[in-house]
Formats: C-alpha cells, sequence, structure tokens
C-alpha cells in the first residue's frame, strides 16, 4: 500500500510539473519549436532533463525553460536529479533506464553581458553527442573545397534578471514540486529491462548480453552465428598463415634460382657457348599472395558475422515483452469473495 501510495504521489507530481511547463510555454525564452523538430529528436520520445553544476533559482529557471521547450516540441520530460560536474558518459545509463528515458539534456548555466547564458546539451543515452545533421565545413583547401561536418543537437539562450525572477515567481505561484524530489522516487519495485545500442541494462546494473537474452528467454539469439564466425576464422588464419609462409619462402627461392642462372649464363658467355638458362616467367608470387588475401577477407567475413546481432528494435521488443511478464507476475490477483470480483491495481 506505502509502494502504490508513492508511487501515484510520484505520477501526480510529474503530472503537475509537466503541465506547469507546458502551460507557460510561450510566456518565457527558450528553444525554439523549429529548432527542435529534427528527426534524429523526433524518434526519441521520452527526455530527462538535467542541472550541471550549482541548483540555484537561476539554474532552476534554466532548467524549467529548456523541459518546457520539449514538451512544446512534443516530446515526455522526467526531471532528473542535479549533476555537481558534467556526468561521465556511460553514467546515464542507470537514469535512462530506471525512467526509460531516449535521452538526457543536460542544462548548463553561466554568465552573459546580458544575464546569464543557458546552454542545452542533448546527449543518448551512452552519453554520446545526438547529430542532426550536417554543414558544409573548410578544409583549408586553396582551390575552395569543403566537407561536410555533423551538427550535434547543442542549443543555447540568455536570461535576463528579471526573466529569471518571473520564472521563480510562477513556479511559486503554480505550486510546482521539486523535480528533484521526483526525480529520486523509483518507478516501481520491480527491476527492468531496458536496452541501448551497446548495452543491456537489468535495473540499475548493466548486464551481458548472454545474460539479457537468457533473461528474455532467447539464448539461441546471443551469439546466433558463433559457429559459422568460428570455422571463417579457422579458415582465414589458416588460409592467410600458408599463403604468408609460402611467400616467404618464394622470395628467397627465386632470388636464389635467377641467381644461379645468372652464373650459369656467365659462364656459358666465358666459353663462348650460347646461354642456356632463362629467368623464369611464372608469378611464383601469385599463389602466396592469393592465398593471403583470400585469408584475410574471410577474417573480415567473420567480423562482420559476428557482428551481425538482432537489431536493436528486436531487443527493445523482447525487453518490453519481460517487463510486461514481470508486471503480471507480481500484480495481486483478481479475486473475491462470495462471487464478488475485487480489482487491485497499482497506481
Amino acid at each position: 500500500m506505502a509502494r502504490n501510495r508513492a508511487a501515484l504521489l510520484l505520477g501526480t507530481a510529474a503530472a503537475a510539473l509537466i503541465g506547469a511547463w507546458a502551460a507557460r510555454a510561450e510566456a518565457a525564452p527558450g528553444i525554439a519549436r523549429e529548432a527542435l523538430d529534427k528527426a534524429a529528436l523526433n524518434k526519441r520520445p521520452r527526455i530527462g532533463v538535467m542541472i550541471v553544476g550549482a541548483e540555484g533559482r537561476d539554474g532552476l529557471a534554466a532548467r524549467a525553460i529548456a523541459a518546457r521547450a520539449l514538451v512544446v516540441a512534443g516530446h515526455q520530460v522526467v526531471p532528473l536529479a542535479t549533476a555537481v560536474t558534467t556526468p561521465a558518459r556511460r553514467s546515464l545509463l542507470a537514469p535512462c533506464a530506471a525512467h526509460e528515458l531516449d535521452a538526457v539534456a543536460l542544462v548548463r548555466i553561466s554568465t552573459d553581458p546580458r544575464g546569464w547564458r543557458v546552454n542545452v546539451d542533448i546527449r543518448d543515452p551512452e552519453g554520446e553527442p545526438i547529430s542532426i545533421g550536417n554543414t558544409s565545413g573548410s578544409t583549408g583547401d586553396p582551390y575552395g573545397g569543403s566537407s561536410l561536418v555533423p551538427v550535434f543537437a547543442s542549443y543555447a539562450f540568455t536570461l535576463t534578471a528579471a526573466e529569471i525572477d518571473a520564472e521563480t515567481e510562477a513556479q511559486r505561484a503554480t505550486d510546482q514540486p521539486n523535480p528533484d524530489a521526483v526525480a529520486a522516487q523509483p518507478r516501481d519495485d520491480q527491476a527492468r529491462l531496458w536496452v541501448t545500442e551497446k548495452f543491456a541494462m537489468f535495473g540499475p546494473v548493466r548486464i551481458k548480453d548472454e545474460e539479457f537474452f537468457r533473461l528474455v528467454g532467447r539464448p539461441d539469439l546471443y551469439r546466433r552465428n558463433r559457429a559459422g564466425v568460428v570455422t571463417l576464422r579457422v579458415l582465414g588464419y589458416t588460409s592467410l598463415g600458408i599463403g604468408f609462409t609460402a611467400l616467404l619462402i618464394a622470395i628467397p627461392a627465386r632470388a636464389i634460382a635467377n641467381g644461379a642462372c645468372d652464373a650459369s649464363n656467365g659462364l656459358d658467355q666465358l666459353t663462348g657457348r650460347p646461354e642456356g638458362c632463362q629467368h623464369s616467367t611464372t608469378d611464383v608470387f601469385a599463389l602466396p599472395l592469393g592465398l593471403a588475401a583470400l585469408g584475410g577477407a574471410l577474417l573480415v567475413g567473420a567480423a562482420a558475422l559476428g557482428a551481425d546481432r538482432p537489431s536493436l528494435e528486436t531487443r527493445k521488443e523482447l525487453a518490453r515483452a519481460y517487463n510486461a511478464r514481470i508486471a503480471v507476475s507480481a500484480a495481486p490477483s483478481l479475486k473475491g469473495d462470495g462471487g464478488v470480483m475485487l480489482i487491485n491495481g497499482r497506481f
């Protein structure tokens, strides 16, 4: 019952916080909706918002404005606890797994001639910057050449002292809950599976692919091409070894044979006889080089086959199915007395 009450309070607080952010969408500065309307961001519906640095009035105002811009752009926003320093890349995995986030917006604030400058850097759950397009960048070519360089999801806007005061007063007037208090509440008492492109998480703990596929009941998907990879590697290393060995033998053997031929022809010239030895025109290096090239190709194929893991969407579906199963198994039974069904649920 206590957990149900805590979950209900958490949901109510988060809904009130996000609703208040969205309600003042037109009343404060921030990031333009058009700037956030990018394919790479649109496919990330849930985004956490985290202050990096001191959590003063200015930081709270900056976070609220950045979060409001994301809500207006159509994202679900989850407040995260403040980080004193820039979090290490992989340290974002735990909060993202806990709240099932697709990205995290890191909000930093610094002084600016107008007042304050707010920088919002949106990163994926693995802590990598998110590319939202490309732009032309000079390469220093004197003939005017250029190359495309990526543009990342990083934004900036300024705040004046008056705007910070207005934001603080608005938060006080709407009686918003403390986002850090909301973020500190767990989603539920069950460890859930969550995956990114590179990692799998079981609750706050990173697990190996083998453990992930065992939990979801599909151990056959772990290294599904293992037999083929082993076969290709054995053949590749064997062919590569034979090719290089034959090449090492062929180089001095051909030099010795040509040297002997030169000596024989020299002797023939001294005795007035026509040259009786001709240099070999057969390319003795063709076979060793061919075997070495074949071995290299087989090893490349083995690497490609080994990297052929199930797609991210497939692994997400497996994780969602697992989470649904444990949610059902953890739910109270629907039983009643005297023919009356009692429905118990978690809110």
